[in-house]
């Protein structure tokens, strides 16, 4: 615009110096050779004077001039309206950013529970499978004595000619496969039977000691036939040493007799266990009875 003003104010300028010397005489007036013709035209037509414009009025027609220009720029040039595409742009790309923000954060809040659900999950399926063994293997316990396996008969000494016996003193024999007792399965699923051990011990009648209990690194029984499972009750049987005369003793009261024995098995699972047992011989009933605290009757993890 201010090029425009120098412009238009320099060619009016130029413009009012020719206008100027326009209206100035170009040829001076012929000499008239009569001197009197010329002195009364002299006389009739005064010489013009010449009138040079102002510094003032030079500006104010310049001034005007721009004005003018400026109207015309301004009707073939109308100003155009103010531009916002720039400010909702600016909107959007911040509205959008805010949005992405969100949206990670709730992505990020997803994966850390995502993450607790996993490790809580895993965490319950841990416990659960700890846990799954003690709920669901088989627990046994000793019964009771079915038979004591062994009785007291007596020795036959002579048989008269009627048939009639005269006897002598008893003697104990062992009968059937030894001690018969009951194991129970307290437990969910079946357990394997491996092994049954069992020991006669005999202790004076006076006292109220045990003999030592069964040292299970030296002390071995016998394997148990293949795939015997348990469900609930199950009879087993031990063979302890019977045939003794300190038997008959026990059987007079002057020995106390003792039974100590184990069974091993496995669960399910694989997992060997042992159970144990200390039994004492009353000869009044006569039958056998559990005697003893921890280490002679027991129930142990062995894995």
């Amino acid at each position: 615009m201010l090029r425009l003003r120098n412009a238009v104010g320099a060619v009016l300028l130029v413009a009012l110096s020719f206008s100027a010397l326009a209206q100035s005489p170009q040829h001076p007036q012929p000499q008239v050779k009569n001197s009197e013709l010329g002195a009364s035209n002299s006389a009739s037509q005064p010489a013009p004077t010449i009138n040079f414009p102002t510094a003032q009025e030079i500006e104010q027609a310049v001034a005007n001039g721009i004005e003018r220009a400026d109207e015309k720029h301004k009707t073939n040039y109308p100003p155009m309206p103010p531009d916002y595409s720039g400010w909702w742009f600016n909107a959007l790309l911040a509205g959008f950013t805010g949005l992405l923000v969100v949206v990670g954060g709730i992505n990020c809040l997803l994966i850390f529970w995502t993450l607790k659900a996993t490790t809580t999950a895993a965490n319950a399926a841990k416990a659960a499978a700890e846990v799954l063994p003690i709920l669901e293997r088989a627990y046994l316990f000793f019964d009771k004595v079915t038979d004591i396996g062994f009785e007291f008969v007596p020795i036959v000494i002579s048989t008269d000619f009627y048939g009639g016996s005269t006897y002598g003193p008893d003697i104990c024999v062992p009968k059937g496969a030894g001690l018969a007792f009951n194991v129970v399965n307290r437990g969910r699923t079946p357990a394997v039977i491996t092994e049954i051990m069992g020991k006669s011990a005999f202790l004076p009648k006076i006292g109220t000691d045990l003999p030592p209990p069964i040292d299970i690194s030296t002390e071995h029984g016998n394997k148990a036939p293949p795939h015997v499972s348990v469900g609930t009750t199950l009879g087993l049987h031990c063979s302890p040493d019977f045939a003794t005369p300190l038997m008959i003793d026990a059987k007079a009261g002057e020995q106390r007799l003792f039974v100590l024995g184990y069974v091993r098995y496995t669960d399910i699972f694989r997992k060997r266990h042992r159970i144990g047992f200390c039994l004492q011989y009353v000869p009044s009933v006569p039958t056998f009875g559990l005697i003893g605290e921890d280490g002679y009757n027991y129930t142990t993890d062995e894995d």
